[in-house]
């Protein structure tokens, strides 16, 4: 079988898709396309892929949506090109978007011949754009999806599998129970692309200065990452850090170099509902994680004792982190972080073995 995992972005920022080539490489004939937005040296094309497609046009994630939808129409004609070429006979559409520019033929000469594996919901706050999510779901063979809170955007017969956002990492990294928080400095840090520039500022404003804590930024740097950067220069925080872009496999160097995840984020539509990758790492780093009050995140690791959700632009931030650091108990903390992620890998042995099935490789 000649399957496509249908990206959307750089091979570096799209780490699920390698749960696929696990699953999958080996035993069917895997190809990949991805889109280098940035014309950068990307990650290597991974062990298993057989052949890659790189789709090369300069977009910056943070543009408006009116601006971007002559690049999505150019990444249609080179996404169609290749599967007209190469006459795939399944499809994982690795998010939502792709789905959308090809709709037209998964819901025709593919239908019930691809994977929806969805991981956002960047547009569907538009009536027209939850109608096209709709029938793209429908139209597919099998559907995941990372969230629960993005279950009634989608609908099919079979029914929608959970796919936590779990990118596995090896435990002897990290020590079990091994949190030393409760000592100073206290090192906050955030991963991934660096945005919602308000929340940020507030986080910065709030540890800037602050000799209990360092604030550390590790990730993808644009637009928002380089007006934080001014601010904390113009503040002279000298506790601020922002150290680039990383890999995947070298989270394990950082969190071991950290006592507490920022997961802060606005409570916008797109991320109010999301469970994003650090509450994850965080679980299987066992590190705490502070996140956003009355966010589906704050909520969970209030509910399940995983760390502290905040009001990020409350003027006493810093005394409530500080304060929830000296309290932690590791061997309790050990235990809710042990509980919760079983129940994670339970709900993605479940989504892998749906994989496994639709594609006809045997389990085991």
């Amino acid at each position: 079988m000649k399957v496509l995992l249908l990206g959307f972005v750089r091979i570096a920022h799209m780490p699920y898709m390698y749960d696929y080539v696990s699953l999958l490489g080996g035993k069917h004939e895997l190809h990949l396309i991805s889109w280098n937005r940035n014309g950068k040296k990307d990650a290597p094309v991974p062990e298993g892929v057989c052949r890659s497609f790189v789709f090369e046009d300069h977009i910056e994630d943070a543009d408006p949506i009116q601006e971007k939808l002559p690049h999505f129409a150019g990444f249609r004609k080179f996404a169609l090109g290749v599967i007209e070429s190469e006459k795939y006979d399944r499809i994982v559409v690795l998010h939502s978007t792709p789905g959308i520019t090809i709709l037209d033929q998964l819901s025709g000469r593919y239908r019930g011949k691809y994977v929806l594996d969805y991981r956002d919901v960047s547009h569907e706050n538009f009536g027209f754009y939850r109608r096209l999510i709709l029938k793209l779901s429908q139209n597919a063979g099998l559907v995941l999806a990372s969230s629960p809170s993005y279950l009634k955007y989608l609908r099919n017969e079979a029914g929608v599998f959970l796919k936590h956002n779990l990118l596995k990492v090896p435990y002897e990294y990290r020590e079990t129970g091994s949190t030393r928080c409760f000592d100073t400095p206290i090192r906050v840090r955030y991963w991934g692309m660096i945005r919602h520039e308000r929340a940020n500022r507030a986080m910065i404003d709030a540890l800037g200065g602050d000799s209990r804590f360092e604030l550390h930024y590790n990730g993808r740097e644009e637009e928002v990452a380089k007006r934080l950067k001014r601010h904390v220069a113009q503040c002279g925080y000298s506790n601020v850090f922002f150290h680039g872009s990383y890999y995947p496999d070298e989270r394990v160097k950082f969190a071991s170099e950290t006592d507490i995840v920022h997961n802060v984020y606005e409570n916008d539509f797109v991320t109010v509902g999301a469970m994003g990758n650090k509450y994850y790492d965080a679980l299987q780093f066992q590190l705490p994680q502070i996140c956003t009050k009355g966010s589906i995140m704050g909520d969970e690791i209030e509910a399940k004792g995983l760390g502290l959700a905040v009001d990020y632009e409350s003027d006493s931030l810093a005394d409530a982190i500080a304060s929830y650091c000296s309290g932690i108990d590791p061997v309790s903390f050990s235990a809710s972080c042990a509980k919760e992620l079983a129940l994670v890998l339970a709900d993605n042995k479940k989504a892998d073995e749906a994989i496994l099935l639709f594609f006809g490789v045997e389990n085991g």
